[in-house]
């Protein structure tokens, strides 16, 4: 809706669609409040036989938006956020107040911007997000031409792991107790039936 009777004509993934390649890639604008990360597809119309070049392209795409991470998050159980460059574009995190998301706040760890957006690597380590620990996992965001223009994060705070692992934990301890006292229901009439063999 923002873009009408304009030229797309030096766009890369445009030239690729109209060389009878179909491209997806992702673009990155600075929105009002917070950036946009949008999903962008170009697929070549009528290709010709002769040439391989397409008579037209398609072109259409969405922006990533808080359906987006909150359908991650349902679907996986991780917090997830989409960033534009540092900046928060998209997030599972609310506020105290239940309302308002940090969308529009910054990752400030050196490490994390270090190494996914200057090296382009993924970052795979706990991490401290809004005073709380997490186990975060940070990929970079790049375009159809290799450029990074934002990070992906998914996490899951350490205190769910570690409740998790304390229930699995007194779980496995439940069961071996109650399978130790099963144990001992055969070992004690197999003794009986020793001492009765004895005495006879």
């Amino acid at each position: 809706l923002d873009r009408t009777n304009d030229n797309i004509g030096n766009e890369s993934i445009f030239k690729s669609a109209l060389a009878g390649k179909s491209v997806t890639t992702v673009k990155l604008r600075e929105g009002l409040m917070v950036p946009e990360v949008t999903v962008v597809a170009a697929v070549p119309l009528h290709i010709d036989a002769t040439t391989g070049k397409a008579a037209g392209v398609v072109v259409t795409g969405f922006t990533i938006d808080s359906a987006f991470v909150d359908g991650i998050k349902s679907v996986t159980g991780l917090d997830a956020t989409v960033f534009g460059l540092d900046k928060r574009a998209a997030t599972t995190y609310i506020s105290s107040d239940g309302k308002s998301r940090f969308a529009g706040t910054k990752e400030t760890n050196p490490k994390v911007l270090e190494a996914v957006l200057k090296k382009g690597e993924y970052y795979v380590r706990e991490d401290k997000i809004f005073n709380q620990s997490f186990y975060a996992a940070y990929a970079p965001i790049k375009t159809y031409d290799k450029k990074i223009i934002g990070m992906l994060f998914v996490g899951k705070p350490q205190s769910t792991l570690l409740d998790a692992a304390k229930q699995s934990i007194s779980l496995t301890f439940s069961g071996s107790i109650i399978l130790i006292l099963l144990s001992l229901i055969p070992a004690y009439f197999f003794s009986r039936f020793l001492k009765e063999q004895l005495e006879a």
